[in-house]
């Protein structure tokens, strides 16, 4: 088996740089590989929507990404769900049966199978869902300020690239 590795270089700030907020970014060069850049990448992200969702709503990120999810996505199913969001079935499971009992969400069931539920907003939880959307929205515009056109073209890649991989235990064909 063939173990494929790249890394990325992050760039180090100054501490005179006047338009770098104080601990945003690591004030010393590194070379990450890919994989575990892009993973820090994402739980500080993370990190940021939890206490935006917290502080506002009372709800975990993975709470707040789901009623987005389900409010830019109406009455979409479970499997749409879980692919649009990339949980687990059971993470996506255990979110959507607390958010179903705080009444922000309902499942529609076409069958006795939970799993090919439609999911819906209930109008409180519509309302929870637009401030979720708002603090990914905001999130977003302040990445944008950071992210050079060319690293957000990067990042886009990085992403189609992930989607190309074969699923766990399966083999690349290249």
């Amino acid at each position: 088996m063939y173990v494929f590795a790249m890394t990325v270089e992050l760039e180090a700030a100054t501490d005179d740089d006047p338009l770098l907020p104080e601990h945003t970014w690591p004030l010393t060069p590194k070379r990450l590989p890919i994989y575990a850049a892009v993973h820090g990448a994402f739980h500080r992200l993370d990190q940021r929507l939890e206490f935006a969702a917290r502080d506002t709503m009372g709800l975990s990120a993975t709470d707040a990404v789901v009623l987005y999810s389900a409010l830019t996505n109406p009455e979409q199913g479970v499997f749409v769900l879980r692919a649009r969001t990339g949980l687990r079935a059971s993470t996506l499971n255990s979110v959507l049966n607390r958010l179903e009992r705080k009444r922000l969400l309902a499942r529609a069931r076409e069958s006795e199978d939970r799993r090919y539920s439609e999911v819906r907003l209930t109008p409180e939880g519509h309302g929870y869902a637009e401030v979720a959307h708002a603090a990914i929205r905001e999130l977003d515009e302040e990445l944008a300020i950071w992210l050079p056109a060319r690293h957000r073209e990067a990042i886009s890649s990085l992403f189609e690239a992930a989607a190309a991989l074969p699923g766990p235990g399966r083999r690349a064909d290249y």
